[in-house]
C-alpha cells in the first residue's frame, strides 16, 4: 500500500519486484514500448514477446517466452478489461516468483488506473492553494504557509 500511494509508485514497485525476484524487471506498454525501469537491451516489441503479453492479458497468468536465447516471463496488468501494461521479468521463475509477479501486476494495474485521478487531484489542490494565496480574503496565513510547504513567508 505504501508503494501505491507514493508519487514514485512505478519505480518503487520495480525496485521492490527486482529485489524480491533477484532479476531484471521491466514495464512495457501493450505494444512492448518501455514504460519504466532501466532501458532494456531487449526489444519487447518482437512478435514473440507481444504474443506472450497478449496471451497473459487473455488468461491473467504469467506467460514464459524466449528472446535471443534468454528466458523471460510476462504478466499483463489489466484494468476494466484494458491491457494497461506488462511486467517482464528476466530468467526462469519459480512458482513462488510467478505468484509474486501476478500480485505485482495487480498493484501495477491499480497504480496505472488511478494515476490520472491522483494527478488531477494534486493539480486541483495546487490551483486551490494558488487561489488562496492570491486571494485578499485569505485570513489564516499560517495555514496557507504550511500548505505551501513552508516556502512562502507572510509578513504581519
Amino acid at each position: 500500500m505504501e508503494t501505491l500511494v507514493s508519487t514514485e509508485s512505478l519505480p518503487r514497485l520495480l525496485n521492490l519486484l527486482a529485489e524480491s525476484l533477484g532479476s531484471e524487471v521491466y514495464v512495457v506498454d501493450s505494444l512492448g514500448e518501455p514504460v519504466a525501469g532501466s532501458p532494456s537491451r531487449r526489444d519487447f516489441r518482437s512478435p514473440r514477446a507481444l504474443r506472450a503479453a497478449e496471451k497473459s492479458a487473455a488468461t491473467a497468468v504469467p506467460v514464459p517466452f524466449m528472446l535471443s536465447r534468454t528466458q523471460y516471463a510476462v504478466m499483463a496488468a489489466i484494468a476494466a478489461n484494458q491491457h494497461l501494461a506488462s511486467i517482464v521479468v528476466g530468467g526462469e521463475c519459480s512458482s513462488t516468483q510467478l505468484a509474486v509477479l501476478e500480485r505485482s501486476a495487480l498493484l501495477l494495474s491499480v497504480s496505472l488506473f488511478f494515476e490520472p485521478t491522483l494527478a488531477d487531484a494534486e493539480l486541483r489542490l495546487q490551483v486551490e492553494l494558488i487561489d488562496d494565496l492570491l486571494s485578499p480574503r485569505a485570513e489564516d496565513t499560517d495555514a496557507l504557509s504550511r500548505r505551501a510547504g513552508g516556502t512562502v513567508r507572510f509578513g504581519r
